[in-house]
Parts: structure tokens; sequence; C-alpha cells
């Protein structure tokens, strides 16, 4: 995760907010939050700040499309139809034949300005006899063919079985035009491990449709993700989401105070509750408290701008205004 509100000035910040210029806050006093090694320090405050933003990220949920009470009594009615989920895909069915030995399939399509795709997980059939005892290293490659560069390439040690395999990624690809191949590397062994072909499939209707090549998964708007069997052999899951997370980034001017306060609210959380806070740290429990009261008030406050927000129609994919409900009594 980029970052974007830095502990001090020895980085560059967009925005101009420091998390050490925080009221009560300075970096001697959080560095004694965690310990003087530099490494560790960087990793704690990363940590913070993963959680503030996570804690943002469901508030600004709530806001914009549910009824969200804060903890100072006030409460709102969101405005939009935020759909979560676009789309979700499997690629492939198992079919009889040996495939390659590198099976991989491309993803490419457009996407709405606020989606994700995620690959959830790829699958592939053993068609062996005798697969090798114990850990086995299947490598995932992720290439964007664009540019040539490789996205991810991550191992994964399974112990491979005769029949279906699958492998957790949960990888998130971002970007309006995606044209990636997903692909898989099983070690060479003796005698070699063979894989079972398969046969593109599209989900439509209700119903699966087989496809010898490609298939378009339709994403509403005139967006749409193409799927390619570029060597058979796997089947791949994904999804489409709205990612407010991206939504946060493109329009960080509306949520760099929230975020900001919420930076402070996980320090004075983590001094108030954490096992692993420094004992020899000056600020006290007493006083954290005060500071968790203060930066919450803030944090509430600045939440005023997702108030305002009356449209967002840069991307109608994933946010819909609510329509008004009507009613009205029919008298005879």
């Amino acid at each position: 995760m980029t970052i974007l509100i830095p502990l001090d000035k020895n980085v560059s910040s967009v925005s101009g907010l420091y998390a050490c210029e925080l009221f009560g806050l300075t970096v001697n006093s959080i560095n004694e939050l965690s310990d003087s090694d530099v490494e560790s320090f960087e990793k704690f405050y990363e940590e913070i700040y993963v959680r503030a933003f996570r804690a943002l990220t469901v508030d600004a949920q709530k806001i914009l499309s549910g009824f969200h009470r804060f903890d100072d009594g006030s409460t709102i009615n969101g405005k939009f139809n935020i759909n979560r989920k676009i789309a979700t895909q499997e690629t492939s069915q198992f079919v009889s034949g040996v495939a390659s030995s590198t099976p991989a399939i491309t993803l490419r399509g457009y996407l709405s300005m606020y989606s994700s795709l995620v690959i959830n997980w790829v699958e592939f059939f053993v068609l062996s006899a005798n697969v090798p005892t114990g850990l086995t290293n299947v490598n995932v490659l992720i290439t964007d063919n664009v540019t040539g560069a490789i996205i991810s390439t991550q191992t994964f040690p399974i112990t491979l079985k005769k029949g279906k395999n699958k492998i957790p990624t949960n990888f998130y690809v971002n970007g309006s035009y995606t044209d990636i191949t997903i692909s898989i590397a099983v070690p060479v062994t003796s005698p070699a491990v063979e894989i079972a072909q398969t046969t593109q499939l599209l989900y439509a209707n209700g119903t699966w449709i087989m496809k010898d090549l490609s298939c378009n998964c339709p994403l509403g708007s005139g967006y749409y993700m193409g799927v390619y069997q570029t060597e058979p052999g796997l089947n791949i899951q994904f999804v489409i989401v709205c990612d407010l997370t991206r939504f946060i980034e493109y329009n960080f001017p509306l949520f760099q105070f929230p975020l900001y306060y919420s930076i402070g609210r996980e320090f004075m959380k983590e001094r108030v509750t954490s096992d692993r806070i420094n004992q020899y740290t000056v600020l006290t429990i007493d006083r954290a408290n005060q500071l968790l009261a203060v930066y919450e008030k803030d944090y509430v406050n600045a939440l005023t701008t997702l108030r305002d927000i009356d449209s967002v129609s840069e991307d109608m994919n994933c946010f819909n205004c609510k329509q008004p409900v009507f009613s009205s009594n029919l008298l005879p």
C-alpha cells in the first residue's frame, strides 16, 4: 500500500500532512511506542497506517451507501448504491488430453474507474497416476502484456495430488485497461507430472457455455473482461469488485484529513491496548485516552466532506444514486 501521509518530513508528502504533526505527537513520542530499531519503527508505522486506512474505508462505505451512526451520536443515510461485486467468473473446464508444461490464460479488457480485477485462485488437474510425494513448489507468474513486465511471481509449496489442485492467490490488478497473462510452472520430475487440457467456459443466463478459444465477461456500460486460453490447462476464478481503496486514492483531497486523524486514533489505540508498547514511553495511558477522544472528534468532523458528495458520475457502474421512495394513499 502506498503511504499517502508519511510519518515525517524525511519523505515528500503531496498533501503536506505528516503524522508527527498531529496534536500531542512528536517523532520521539511515536518512536517510543515501538523501539529504537529503525526497521521495526518503519514497520510499526506501516501497520498503524494500514489499520487507519482500513477503518476509513469501512466508514466511507457506510457513509456513502448505508445508515451510519457516529460515536458522537450523529447519523447519516447514504446516497449511493455501491455495487461491491460486479462479476465473478471461472474461466475453464477440464477435459481429456494433456496440456503443456506451462499452461496460461490471458485476461484482457476494460474496467470502470473504481473497479479492480482480483484473481481469487488458479486451479489445474493432475492426470499422473504417480505424483511426487511431499511439498512441490509451483510457480505462479503474472505478466503485463503491454509492457512485458512481470507484475508478480510467487512460489506456492503444495502437496500435489491426482485430480484438482487449487492455489489461492488473492491478487489485485488495478487499471482501467487490463492485459495480463497468468501462467504456472510445475517443476519437471521423473516421471513428468501430466496436467489435463481445458476448454473455455462462459457463464451466461444461468448456464455454462463452452467455448474453444475465448469469451467475454460483460461488466456493464460497455466494459468487459475477455478471457483467452493462451495455453489450455488452467482454470482461474476472478472477480471484478468496486474498490473503495481506489476511490479514496483517486479523490484523496476529500479523504486526507479523515485519514490524518484516523492515524492518530490508531496510535492511541495501540498505546492503550497493546502489550508490545515500550514500557518506558512517557505517553501515559491517561494522556493517550485524552488524545484518542480528541482525534475521534476531529475524525468525525473531517468526515463531513463525504456527506457532501452528491454524485460520482465518472463511474456509474460502481456508484448509482439511490432513488427516493414515494408513497401515497389511494382514496376511493
